[in-house]
């Protein structure tokens, strides 16, 4: 390494520019080649790849989304010859409106005897049309259920004047002829194209259009009655609200403050206060711009809220003139409509389509269901009791829920939602994601702030202004150069959020580690170069010097006296009392990991909403405890009613193929070849299969006529009919009851795919399809058109030719077996952990009785936040083990010794155990931040316990007290900085709302605070008490250049000779820099590169060498003072002395 040195020394001005414009390239590519990082969803990425059950979700996701007519799967084999129909109807339409074009141009007034004729068939087709314009609305509307987009261009729009508009510009005569090819087309029995003849007579349909468009004009030009006064008279029933509540619209929580906070909602002066609050929020800025209007006085509709029901109920045109009678008059209808809402027989539609049960009362105008369904909370009201209690209540506000009102949402921060009786603890605006992009970059000041902290701490400690700009552009280099590693050659696409934390902890994932190396390049090559180039740039004159930094030098030299003598009471305290630290240490460490590993434990997380802010945000309040105290979140958001599906796939791969590292990317869909299901060993052990399964204790009995669950099953019942129908003489022969169970494997695979195009013919009332069923692919050359294809035709097929029958019908390709399990849907780690393993092992025993074709089956349910839950518990302790162990081979290869290790380990252990019960106390889970920030734990406890094993090893000296002296007198200082600015610059981030920035700043305060007290006092106490000393356990490298000096049996690393010259800047060991270096706070990092100033002892010359009297007296001494004038001129002359000798 002499010619790198040399380089920084000779050359520091080419190294600086070569690196500077590295950077500056690499890091002007990487935001110009690839797109910004998107933070619009921070919970993408949030799932297990790689997993047992994640294998199988990313297979059933590929599965699902390659089901549908346009993809390679079916569900009903009808889709397979859909896409070929329409394309032929196209074409048939294209003509056909050609072909009438042109015999329009031609067409000529007919005579009076014609004219008559025409006029009876005019009243034909006028009759006629108002048949083809109903099956032409049916066939649009059957048509948008079906996707078809390519006929969307041709449905018949309206503008806003009223104007009837055909696209592509037919005429009503084509579009009839094209409404009878659509209602022919969406015909389930008949798929024949293009048969409809019929036609209008052009006159009389322009007569009909031209006067509907008159009648509109008119009604646009007519003006309301002078008798109607919208602003003096109170608004009708009808018009007292623009719409029902829903979800889609923005809702605020209010609960009662104050003296009464326990009182309920319920009463004249609460709905008052609510009706103020609700004033504050409608008056907001901007308001106006977001909500919804009014159609006829174009104002701003009205807040669904309590108050304003109670003065809807009294007719009455504002909330603040309702009285106590008011108020009364609506809890006696809500008491007695209660009963009918609890048994269902209320909906939010009464007055419209559905037939409600109930008084009309309770009907009228939805009050009561929208009051107990959107506005209350589920305890307003309890059963068999005549008392209420609202301790929540909602108000609905007429603007979207949606992503663009952050900046109404900004003017509702900015004033108190609240008065003397009531507030607004919580809300939802479907902000979430929006505001926590924003907040990312809003809160970004707070690690700027804790990073400026550092700054001036190092410039403090350094006592050079150059040294910490330069190390502060070499921390902005490491971060971009990470970046355009991670981007560019590591090709990773996706850039998740929580990456940004590196910035405050250059530790943890892949993007951290990389800018862990780019760091340490960057300090190894940028900062010393920086350091020589400002040693060529500093003045000689030590007097201006001084007079310049003067008042530096005092602020700084009474820094240092306090310190040194902070430091002296600590390293006294730890040789004084030694014992006492490592047993109160270590009966911590002990009772740490009872509290982690026993009880209460770190607990997985319960709830699959990712927290994104404090917990006392509004979003989150609501997100995380409101939100299931309102029926109307309950029965779209909660799982009471949901039990887990038990589905069992065959027929395709449980692999993931796709990035790891790109959540957008699932891989691809691998059938498996050796599945069968048509051969009489695969249909018998799928119907025992299903029988037994229906006996285990997990199975839950469901009813209905056709149910989808297993196909064989339905399959066995339609194939068991006659094969003549009587009705129709149409013969089903083979698929009728001349065929068997298990049938052949043509009469299988010719009849399935019949049996299931008839299922999915079924009425909905009796027949509901859903994921379960085979899936069908054509073959190369399927020549069969099940559509279209009458029984007859196929009861003409030969069996004989097996080759062609298999050729010409769809193979099935995938089977999934469905049922309802009777276990509830639940978070419960435990709960759904018994369930699957109970399922899993049901199923291996059956698996292994299966035929070969049908043994690649597996099972899969909702175990999406299961899978995520196991792998925290489990990959977070392999993570810890795998760090620990990783920790120790550091150790082991620096130190070059055993006990000093395993001390080190022991301490590592120690730390991050009581780390993290500490954030159990503080009611952490296991979650994803959790978890990072657990392993990054192991990195920060490592770092100060392998610097005093190091320094320990260094010492000069071969006895135990001496050698953890000189450790803590090296490295007190260094540590202390760094866990000083680590831990600081994380509590900047406790004022954050974001909720990864707070939890990231608790944890490195914790994590510091604890490291630098168990290295210091822990690990130093242990190696005071039983440190190995004279060579203990001990061992060295061999070396792999023998040199031709003998060294009498003494071994030594290698070293610089002692006749260099200084003219580099470059020191030797026998200069005196040698007490310079004892009497100067080194970096934490010189210690790794102070070999060729500090001679390694080995165990043999430790047993042989003699040092002098006052040396060892020097470094045994109880009552050392490391920093005064005395020590260090007595160390440095004994050091000179043994340098001298050697």
């Amino acid at each position: 390494m002499q010619w790198y040195y040399k380089v920084l020394a000779r050359r520091p001005y080419f190294v600086i520019l070569a690196i500077a414009v590295l950077c500056c390239t690499c890091v002007i590519v990487s935001f110009t080649v690839r797109r910004w990082p998107d933070f619009s969803d921070p919970t993408l990425g949030f799932e297990t790849r790689g997993t047992n059950i994640g294998k199988r979700l990313a297979a059933w996701r590929n599965l699902l989304q390659e089901t549908g007519p346009k993809n390679s799967l079916v569900a009903n084999p009808k889709d397979l010859h859909f896409g070929k129909g329409l394309y032929n109807t196209e074409a048939d339409v294209y003509r056909t409106l050609q072909s009438h074009r042109k015999n329009r141009k031609n067409r000529k007034r007919k005579n009076k005897h014609k004219q008559k004729k025409g006029n009876t068939r005019k009243k034909s087709n006028s009759e006629l049309m108002k048949i083809l314009n109903k099956s032409s609305e049916n066939a649009r509307s059957k048509m948008k259920l079906q996707n078809t987009p390519n006929l969307n261009n041709l449905i018949v729009e309206e503008n806003l004047n009223g104007n009837l508009q055909f696209g592509e510009n037919y005429s009503a005569a084509e579009l009839i002829i094209f409404s009878g090819i659509s209602s022919n087309l969406t015909n389930e029995a008949d798929f024949s194209y293009g048969r409809n003849m019929t036609f209008v007579d052009e006159d009389d349909h322009r007569e009909r259009m031209q006067a509907k468009t008159n009648t509109w004009r008119l009604l646009q030009q007519a003006t309301f009655p002078t008798s109607l006064n919208w602003h003096d008279d109170i608004v009708s029933i009808q018009g007292y609200f623009c719409d029902s509540p829903d979800k889609a619209y923005s809702h605020f929580v209010v609960k009662r403050i104050g003296p009464n906070a326990t009182d309920s909602l319920f009463d004249l002066n609460s709905l008052l206060a609510m009706c103020q609050l609700q004033d504050q929020i409608t008056q907001v800025h901007n308001y106006d711009e977001y909500c919804q209007r009014e159609l006829i006085r174009n104002s701003c509709c009205r807040p669904w809220s309590l108050p304003n029901y109670v003065a809807l109920l009294a007719n009455k045109s504002s909330c603040f003139d309702i009285t106590n009678v008011d108020v009364l008059l609506l809890q006696n209808l809500l008491l007695k409509c209660f009963e009918y809402y609890r048994d269902l027989k209320l909906s939010n539609d009464c007055d419209e389509v559905n037939k409600c049960y109930a008084p009309v009362e309770c009907t009228r105008n939805n009050v009561v269901f929208n009051i107990l369904h959107y506005l209350a909370d589920q305890n307003f009201i309890r059963i068999n009791d005549s008392d209420v209690h609202l301790k929540y209540a909602m108000i609905f506000v007429p603007v979207a829920h949606t992503t663009k009102i952050l900046p109404l949402f900004h003017g509702w921060e900015k004033i108190d939602l609240s008065n003397e009786l009531v507030q607004v603890v919580a809300m939802d605006l479907g902000l979430e994601n929006e505001l926590f992009n924003e907040l990312l970059v809003t809160d970004a000041w707070l690690a700027a702030l804790g990073g400026a902290f550092a700054m001036v701490c190092m410039w403090l400690y350094t006592g050079s202004i150059f040294v910490t700009l330069m190390t502060c552009v070499a921390v902005i280099f490491s971060l971009g150069l990470a970046y355009f590693i991670y981007t560019l050659v590591f090709e990773m696409s996706f850039f998740p959020y929580m990456n940004l934390l590196a910035v405050v902890i250059i530790i943890g994932d892949v993007f951290a580690g990389t800018a862990v190396i780019t760091n340490y390049t960057l300090m190894i090559t940028w900062l010393p170069a920086s350091v020589s180039l400002m040693e060529r740039l500093t003045y000689c004159d030590t007097r201006n010097k001084l007079q310049i930094h003067k008042l530096i030098l005092m602020f700084n030299k009474s820094i240092n006296r306090s310190c040194e003598n902070l430091e002296n009471c600590i390293i006294e305290a730890v040789i004084n009392y030694a014992f006492l630290w490592f047993i109160t240490f270590g009966t911590i460490g002990i009772v740490s990991i009872i509290i982690v590993l026993y009880k209460p434990g770190l607990k997985l997380p319960e709830n699959s909403h990712f927290q994104l802010f404090v917990s006392n945000h509004p979003f989150e309040v609501y997100n995380s405890k409101l939100k299931y105290e309102f029926w109307f979140e309950k029965s779209i958001s909660t799982y009471e009613n949901f039990k887990l599906p038990l589905r069992f796939v065959w027929g395709i791969q449980a692999t993931d193929d796709g990035d790891y590292t790109n959540p957008f990317d699932y891989g691809n869909l691998h059938y498996d070849n050796n599945f069968n299901i048509s051969t009489k060993a695969a249909q018998s052990w799928l119907l025992e299969f299903c029988q037994n399964l229906k006996q285990q204790s997990f199975y839950q009995l469901t009813f209905g006529l056709f149910l989808p669950d297993c196909f064989v099953e339905n399959l066995i019942t339609l194939m068991d009919r006659m094969c003549v129908n009587s009705m129709d003489d149409v013969d089903a022969s083979p698929c009728c009851n001349v065929s068997q169970f298990p049938y052949e494997t043509e009469v299988f695979n010719f009849c399935l795919p019949r049996i299931i195009a008839s299922l999915y013919a079924t009425p909905r009332k009796y027949f509901v399809p859903g994921v379960a069923g085979p899936r069908f692919m054509a073959s190369s050359n399927t020549i069969l058109n099940i559509n279209n294809s009458s029984t007859e035709d196929l009861s003409n097929y030969s069996f004989t030719n097996s080759s062609v029958m298999h050729a010409s019908l769809p193979l099935v390709k995938v089977v999934v077996i469905e049922f309802e399990s009777n276990f509830s849907y639940t978070t419960v780690y435990q709960d759904v952990k018994e369930f699957v393993n109970t399922v899993e092992t049901w199923f291996r025993s059956e698996m292994q009785k299966a035929p070969p074709e049908m043994q690649g089956g597996w099972f899969i349910s909702e175990l999406k936040f299961y899978d995520v839950q196991d792998t925290l518990r489990y990959g977070t302790l392999i993570a810890i083990a795998v760090a620990m162990t990783a920790s120790l081979v550091v150790l082991l290869v620096v130190t070059c010794n055993v006990l000093v290790s395993l001390y080190a380990v022991v301490t590592v252990v120690f730390t991050i155990f009581v780390t993290i019960a500490i954030l159990v106390l503080f009611d952490w889970e296991l979650n994803i931040l959790e978890s990072i920030t657990v392993s990054t734990a192991i990195g920060l406890a490592v770092d100060f316990s392998l610097h005093y094993g190091i320094h320990y090893r260094l010492a000069p000296t071969c006895e135990r007290l001496a050698a953890t002296q000189f450790a803590m007198s090296r490295i007190i200082g260094p540590t202390a900085m760094a866990a000083c600015t680590t831990g600081l610059a994380g509590g900047f981030m406790l004022f954050s709302n974001v909720l990864p920035y707070l939890q990231i700043g608790i944890f490195l305060v914790v994590v510091m605070t604890v490291s630098w007290l168990y290295a210091t006092l822990f690990l130093m106490s242990l190696l005071k008490l039983f440190g190995p000393q004279y060579g203990f356990m001990q061992f060295a490298y061999p070396r792999l250049v023998r040199k031709n000096s003998k060294t009498n049996g003494l071994t030594f690393y290698e070293r610089k000779p002692c006749n260099l010259t200084a003219n580099e800047q470059l020191l030797t060991p026998c200069s005196s820099a040698i007490g310079d270096l004892v009497n100067s706070e080194t970096h934490e990092l010189d210690s790794l590169t102070s070999n060729t100033l500090i001679r390694t002892i080995s165990s043999i010359e430790c047993s042989q060498q003699n040092l002098p009297a006052e040396y060892e007296q020097i470094f045994s001494s109880n009552t050392l003072k490391p920093h005064s004038d005395v020590t260090v001129s007595r160390q440095s002359n004994v050091l000179k002395k043994i340098c001298i000798q050697r």
